[in-house]
């Protein structure tokens, strides 16, 4: 699976890319004006609170499909039961 992100920097004070919407390549095959208007609405919201040196960049990720399943699963938590009959 491949997700689109948008990241951002805040220059000059930023040296670590900010994520601020991602999405996933079916949700935006079946959504793209969606997509739009997030990536749009998290831009307006950014430089309404830094109006100057904003850099942004899309950046897709490839996950494979069993990462995500196996990362979706419930933990094992190996553990003891004492019982005081």
């Amino acid at each position: 699976m491949k997700i689109k992100c948008l990241f951002i920097v805040r220059e000059p004070t930023d040296e670590i890319p900010e994520l601020i919407a991602a999405w996933d390549e079916y949700s935006i095959d079946e959504h793209p004006e969606g997509w739009k208007e997030d990536c749009d609405q998290a831009l307006e919201t950014i430089t309404k609170h830094y109006p100057v040196g904003i850099t942004s960049r899309f950046i897709t990720i490839d996950v494979s499909d069993s990462e995500i399943i196996a990362a979706m699963k419930a933990p094992t938590i190996p553990g003891k039961v004492e019982r005081n009959d």
